[in-house]
Formats: structure tokens, sequence, C-alpha cells
């Protein structure tokens, strides 16, 4: 097996776990109370 067989097996896996991250973040920001899609849209994180 040559390197890019591993990264290309590796991949799926960094983008899932991303994409856990992201969600467990995205939860627990809201959770918390802030408005997620205005800090989206201008940048900064402010409590709704």
């Amino acid at each position: 097996m040559n390197p890019a067989d591993v990264s290309l097996m590796i991949m799926p896996f960094a983008g899932v776990i991303g994409l856990a991250v992201v969600a467990l973040t995205y939860r627990h920001m809201y959770r918390e109370g802030y408005d997620i899609k205005k800090a989206f849209l201008t940048g900064e994180l402010e409590k709704r």
C-alpha cells in the first residue's frame, strides 16, 4: 500500500470527524443561546 491509498482511506473519516465536531459545537452554542445565523452573516457572536 502506498501513502496515497492510505490518505484516501483516512479522508472520509477525517470528514466525518470534522462534521461531528462542527455539529457538537453548533449544538453547544445553540444551547448557550448564541445567535448562530447572525454570527455567520456578520462574523460576530452575540447572545440572543
